[in-house]
């Protein structure tokens, strides 16, 4: 299970990033380093 961090400043807002964007991102991440394999 993923755990959903919540941070968030009464003053600037609120900002959710669903688990599968963060997926996505670090999907992209290693397919563009080197030694790392992905999947």
């Amino acid at each position: 299970m993923v755990k959903v961090t919540d941070y968030s400043n009464s003053k600037l807002g609120k900002v959710e990033i669903a688990p599968e964007v963060l997926s996505v991102i670090a999907s992209i991440a290693t397919s563009e380093v080197e030694g790392i394999t992905g999947h």
